[in-house]
């Protein structure tokens, strides 16, 4: 009895297939494992053909099988090689979001940067003027406390003069 060769769990399937045929639909193709010697599971493939009476009765069957272990196999290290692939896809877009997301951050962040810089340029060059400023400032007001009123005039003309010039490019 070919049903012996069986797992126990595919024998219903297999049963259902065989039992199936009929005088419009004589043949049909099914998968089930198989028991071989030493308790090893295959694969084989059988195609069944009914053959009816006139009335429609089943009068014999012809089968064909053939082992289909080796295409099993394969066909379950593409479908686990498929699943790798789907997971590493999900982690690339993944990983790109989070890059993306990281680039957004830093243009916004080299952009303040930008700002920030422009802000210092400006400030440093009004501290720079300020600072010539005091600086003409002080010198003045040291001429009037040390030099004497006739020279006064002459070294506070040779300081607006030098004030012009670093500013002006005299």
């Amino acid at each position: 009895n070919f049903l012996t060769l069986i797992p126990e769990s595919d024998r219903e399937t297999v049963m259902i297939n065989i039992l199936s045929l009929t005088a419009d639909t004589p043949i049909q193709t099914h998968e089930h494992r198989v028991l071989y010697a030493q308790g090893q599971i295959r694969w084989q493939q059988w195609t069944n053909r009914g053959l009816f009476d006139k009335h429609g009765n089943i009068i014999a069957y012809q089968s064909i099988g053939e082992d289909i272990t080796d295409r099993k196999k394969a066909e379950e290290a593409i479908q686990a090689a498929n699943q790798q692939l789907a997971a590493s896809n999900q982690q690339l877009r993944a990983t790109e979001h989070q890059l993306r997301a990281t680039n957004q951050q830093l243009q916004a962040t080299e952009q303040q940067l930008r700002a920030a810089n422009q802000q210092l340029t400006v400030s440093n060059r009004q501290l720079r003027a300020k600072e010539r400023s005091l600086k003409v400032e002080n010198q003045l007001k040291h001429i009037l406390l040390t030099v004497s009123d006739d020279d006064m005039y002459y070294e506070i003309l040779k300081i607006v003069l030098k004030a012009m010039e670093s500013e002006f490019g005299f």
